[in-house]
């Protein structure tokens, strides 16, 4: 009688085995011959129960190539304004090139601007090689200069990623007077 654990029963099993080591022949094509003993691995059936020690998934994602924007001022005066980015990591065998979208949104999440999207996949160790100056063509409207913008910024290929908002005020003096 075998006594086994299976989760959270314990069942007592008969279990029939051949007495001795003979061999017997077998029917068929070919030659083959089995013998009739107990031998372990005819009897035992091995579990092998596997666990993940490595309980924080985020450490085990590749890492991207992430960017930042460099440009210190958070005021827009012009229809047309041009930012700059910046690529933190070098792509290499551990940082994978990743593309970002970005575009200005106002307080009611309507974009208000062209989107780029900015390609980080420089494998320069440069910082000159990793800047990007990206141009914004503003909707030509009358914007309240009291009101909240936000400048997005959000993983291209990944839908699920956090994007991050960086708040934006606009004061542009001549938008809407001229109708063009």
């Amino acid at each position: 009688m075998i006594q086994t654990d299976m989760g959270d029963i314990d069942v007592d099993l008969i279990v029939e085995v051949p007495y001795g080591t003979n061999i017997f022949p077998k029917q068929g094509e070919s030659k083959k011959y089995v013998h009739g003993g107990d031998a372990l691995q005819e009897v035992v059936i091995p579990i092998i129960q596997i666990e993940n020690k490595k309980k924080n998934r985020e450490r085990n994602r590749p890492n991207v190539a992430t960017v930042k924007l460099v440009s210190i001022s958070r005021k827009i005066t012009s229809l047309i304004t041009f930012l700059e980015f910046y690529q933190n990591e070098e792509v290499d065998d551990k940082t994978l090139p990743c593309n970002y979208e970005a575009y200005f949104v106002d307080s009611k999440n309507e974009q208000i601007t062209n989107s780029i999207v900015i390609n980080c996949d420089s494998k320069s160790k440069e910082m000159a090689d990793r800047s990007y100056k990206e141009k914004f063509t503003f909707k030509n409207k009358k914007y309240n200069a009291n009101e909240q913008y936000y400048l997005v910024i959000k993983n291209y290929n990944d839908n699920y990623a956090e994007e991050e908002r960086i708040p934006f005020a606009i004061d542009i003096l001549f938008s809407n007077k001229f109708n063009f």
